[in-house]
């Protein structure tokens, strides 16, 4: 059972971040990266924390429900050991409507929360933040 800012009882918030890119190109995987875990760097007084590695799926399409990355993430889900998913879009989640739909149910299932960090630029400038209570 989570308390209502999504902590685990007795411990962090678990934050997974979660980086999709459609092509390989490694620039672009470190700057989500970055700016996911800058949102995560804004609330640890909040008892944010991330888990290490990142889940990455470089060069997949968001149309792709098999990516290995994504894969790990659910089963990690499944298994309770995340509390909270970070990810700069929602377009990195997925990019069919029925994907994102199945997404939100498995997250919101577990209690998990999916946060957006909008990117506004260079991972260095400010960013926009949404969160969803998936």
């Amino acid at each position: 059972m989570r308390t209502a800012n999504g902590k685990s009882p007795g411990g962090p918030v678990r934050c997974a971040v979660y980086v999709r890119t459609a092509t390989v190109d490694q620039q672009a995987a470190e700057r989500q990266r970055n700016e996911a875990l800058a949102v995560i760097r804004q609330h640890v007084a909040d008892g944010w924390a991330p888990l290490d590695p990142a889940y990455e799926d470089v060069g997949t399409s968001g149309l792709d429900a098999n990516r290995p990355a994504l894969s790990r993430l659910l089963a990690d889900v499944q298994a309770g050991r995340i509390d909270r998913v970070v990810v700069t879009d929602v377009a990195r989640l997925g990019r069919s409507p029925r994907l994102l739909w199945e997404l939100a149910q498995r997250f919101g299932a577990r209690g998990v929360t999916v946060n957006f960090a909008v990117m506004q630029g260079p991972p260095s400038s400010s960013s926009r933040q949404k969160e969803s209570a998936a």
